[in-house]
């Protein structure tokens, strides 16, 4: 093949890869009570008012979504035996002057006890917050881990987001 071929052949590749991307991401599959809850209580108008250069990912039973954030190394948050160090983990978090990063997943069943606890937990890099909140009507509860920077710059949209969340307690009903 010659050397304009291969270059074309390239390019028509990626473009038949981006546009198959594209259709995939118009029927990627989203529970239906997510998206129902989410077209009630939309969490993008919350979250654009403070980060409006943020991403969204709907898939199956999760949305999630982040802005300026990056790979930090932390101490995992289980409970051990004393004078034993915690194993190290991998985990994606805000930078540290700005961002967010959460994870909303819709589980079925009412909210059972977890391990941890609801609320703010200082973490070496960010501050993780834990909220589990029931949804009554559908049988399903929310399971939702939000970061954010240290310090209390983003007070006021941990305070939105999570008021945004218990909202979500009051009765409703999807077609499915």
């Amino acid at each position: 093949m010659t050397r304009p071929l291969v270059v074309a052949a390239l390019v028509a590749g990626i473009a038949c890869s981006m546009s198959m991307a594209k259709a995939a991401e118009d029927r990627t599959p989203v529970d239906p009570k997510l998206a129902a809850l989410n077209k009630i209580r939309p969490v993008r108008t919350v979250v654009a008012k403070y980060f409006p250069e943020a991403t969204y990912i709907f898939f199956e039973n999760n949305l999630h979504f982040e802005d300026s954030t990056q790979l930090y190394v932390e101490e995992m948050i289980s409970k051990l035996p004393a004078r034993q160090k915690p194993q190290l983990e991998m985990c994606r978090g805000p930078k540290s002057t700005c961002g967010v990063w959460c994870d909303v997943v819709l589980l079925k069943g009412e909210c059972p006890p977890y391990q941890r606890s609801e609320g703010a937990t200082p973490r070496k890099h960010f501050v993780e917050h834990m909220i589990y909140q029931d949804l009554h009507g559908i049988d399903c509860h929310l399971y939702v881990t939000l970061r954010v920077p240290k310090g209390g710059k983003r007070a006021e949209f941990v305070k939105d987001f999570t008021a945004l969340i218990r909202s979500c307690s009051h009765d409703f009903v999807t077609d499915k």
